[in-house]
C-alpha cells in the first residue's frame, strides 16, 4: 500500500455512534463538575474579593455615566 493511496472510508453502525455520544456527553459532564467542583475550593479564599472587586467596577461605571448624563447639556 503507497503512502499516497487513500483509504477505504468505513462507517459506524449508528447505534455504536448513539453509544459513544451518550458515553461522550456523559464524560463531559462529569468533568465539568469535578472542574467546577475544584476551582470552586481552590477559589473560595477569593471569591469575596473578586466579587467586590466586579461591584465596584460596576458601581464606578454607573457613577461615571450618571455624572455625564448629569453634566450634559439637553
Amino acid at each position: 500500500m503507497s503512502i499516497t493511496m487513500q483509504r477505504k472510508r468505513t462507517e459506524i453502525p449508528e447505534n455504536i455512534l448513539i453509544r459513544l455520544r451518550r458515553q461522550l456527553i456523559g464524560l463531559t459532564t462529569v468533568l465539568l463538575a469535578v472542574g467546577a467542583g475544584w476551582l470552586g475550593i481552590v477559589m473560595r479564599p477569593h471569591l469575596g474579593k473578586i466579587f467586590m472587586t466586579l461591584l465596584a467596577a460596576a458601581l464606578v461605571w454607573l457613577v461615571i455615566v450618571s455624572a455625564i448624563d448629569f453634566f450634559r447639556d439637553r
